[in-house]
């Protein structure tokens, strides 16, 4: 057993000589820790004014009031969003650049909107030379469709035709169903169940977009991680091919053989690992506390055996080190599109990730 260490300590060091190799172990945690502060510095949000014009705001109806402060409370996105007590603050927030955009939105917006006056109804001011204004006019039609919609619904199913079974607009029956219609729609709006997409960072899947739950990066550390391993025991298992046909082994004893190769085998393995730990932490995804970090260490601890395990048979099966060399290239573009690195390609097409689960990252990302 002493011996199997000394070669797998011998073996790290040979790789850390290597002049390629320690720059490969270093490159992906300062990618990881210089996008980080450019993502971290890039956090500054664009700011835009927002009132109810026209009045106060307990002038104002329910939707007004209600959409403005949906606005003003929205924690997510690239637009922070302000209330100003009118109109004419707004425009002076604009003119001076404060707020590189405003709304100003009537005060009788959900009348307007029942008697179908969609003109002027809600107004932008937008300084010079800035796309602000087009820009955030979607999160704006966001949050107007998602308060307004549920009115509509409720209109719909109080007024409507398809609903006259079961009573009259006037009806206690049909008053109760409207009713139920509102609390299901908040249910699914809620729930994530109505027009929802899923977006996929660093191999977890949520109803939202990760850096708004937890504030991790968009940068796809884990899953770069998880590739870097792979190909670095692929590289490794080529050299360990290389040894064999030198005869760096013969001088072993049959006993020997078979643990010093696995030793030679899991160091590029073990260092590479010990750079996607690193990664982890200089990208911010590493899962807090002490038990997060020894966590996330030992997921990474089981990888790394699985990845010599498997490179080893690769190694057997293909025999040549130039044939098994030539596979890398294959084991890394596919591990990058049908694992779930960037994107989870399984979410828009259905049966993908079962060609996902032929390359070993796939199996790592699904442990988070």
């Amino acid at each position: 057993m002493k011996q199997v260490i000394v070669w797998f300590f011998l073996a790290c060091k040979r790789y850390l000589k290597k002049g390629i190799f320690p720059m490969l172990l270093l490159l992906l945690p300062l990618a990881a820790l210089g996008i980080g502060k450019m993502e971290s510095q890039g956090e500054n949000r664009i700011r835009i004014a927002v009132c109810t014009a026209g009045g106060t705001e307990q002038e104002a109806s329910w939707l007004s009031r209600q959409l403005a402060r949906n606005l003003a409370e929205r924690a997510k996105g690239m637009f922070d969003f302000y209330l100003c007590a009118s109109e004419q603050e707004v425009k002076d927030e604009v003119a001076s650049r404060r707020a590189e955009c405003g709304y100003a939105i009537d005060p009788n917006l959900e009348e307007k909107l029942n008697q179908k006056q969609w003109k002027k109804v809600i107004r932008l001011y937008t300084a010079p030379s800035t796309v602000a204004g087009p820009l955030s006019a979607e999160t704006v039609f966001h949050e107007l469709a998602a308060l307004y919609n549920r009115e509509l619904l409720q209109m719909y199913v109080t007024e409507g035709e398809a609903f006259s079974q079961i009573g009259s607009p006037e009806s206690e029956e049909r008053k109760a169903a409207a009713g139920q219609a509102k609390e299901l729609y908040d249910q699914w709006y809620d729930g994530g169940g109505l027009f929802h997409f899923a977006y996929i960072y660093d191999g977890e899947s949520t109803g939202r977009p990760l850096a708004e739950e937890t504030g991790a990066k968009l940068f796809p550390v884990r899953g770069l991680a998880a590739v870097f391993v792979f190909t670095m025991s692929l590289y490794g298992a080529v050299l360990l091919g290389e040894d064999e046909i030198s005869g760096l082994f013969i001088p072993l004893s049959w006993k020997l053989r078979l643990p010093c190769r696995l030793a030679v085998l899991s160091a590029p393995t073990a260092l590479s690992c010990v750079s996607a730990f690193f990664a982890l932490w200089a990208g911010k995804s590493l899962k807090s506390g002490v038990a997060g970090a020894a966590e996330e260490a030992a997921a990474l601890l089981i990888y790394g055996l699985a990845c010599v395990a498997v490179v080893f048979l690769l190694k057997n099966v293909f025999r040549s080190p130039r044939a098994l060399c030539c596979t890398i290239p294959f084991f890394i573009i596919g591990s990058l599109i049908f694992c779930p690195v960037f994107v989870d390609a399984g979410t828009w097409m259905p049966g993908i990730e079962q060609v996902g689960r032929l390359f070993l990252p796939y199996y790592y990302l699904g442990f988070f």
